[in-house]
């Protein structure tokens, strides 16, 4: 394994280890809150387009979907071109609970940020950001 192997290794599993640290603070649970964060960043989808983005099967994201509904934080309606689809969106509770709940887990973040790490390591982490972005936006070629 060479030098760029093992930082891939290491990143992935801190970054993992990060994710799950964080997620004691949601006060959503996860799939709920990925698929209400879906919604709120590219608008109203069908369940089929929800299933897809989140790389679960249509059931699972049907099931997702319905809890959401019976709490009021999404709601079904008819597809403007398509009358046998149904859009899904965000009420105003779904966008109230998923301000709350990104509002938690990003001040469980600063929480760790301000105790764990020194003013030094704080800053090198506000440069860290354009790279790690540029991670995110990688898109591997088939």
């Amino acid at each position: 394994m060479d030098d760029v192997d093992a930082l891939a290794e290491q990143l992935r599993v801190n970054a993992s280890r990060l994710l799950r640290s964080s997620s004691r603070a949601q006060t959503l649970p996860p799939g709920e809150s990925a698929v209400m964060a879906t919604l709120d960043r590219d608008g109203p989808q069908s369940i089929a387009q929800l299933a897809e983005q989140r790389g679960v099967r249509h059931q699972t994201a049907a099931k997702i979907v319905a809890q959401l509904e019976t709490a009021g934080l999404v709601a079904k309606r008819s597809h403007p071109d398509d009358a046998r689809m149904v859009l899904v969106r965000l009420t105003r509770s779904g966008t109230t609970a998923l301000r709350r709940d990104r509002k938690a887990r990003a001040g469980w973040l600063a929480d760790a940020i301000r105790t764990q790490l020194s003013p030094k390591q704080q800053g090198r982490l506000g440069e860290l950001l354009a790279v790690l972005e540029a991670l995110a936006a990688y898109q591997a070629k088939d």
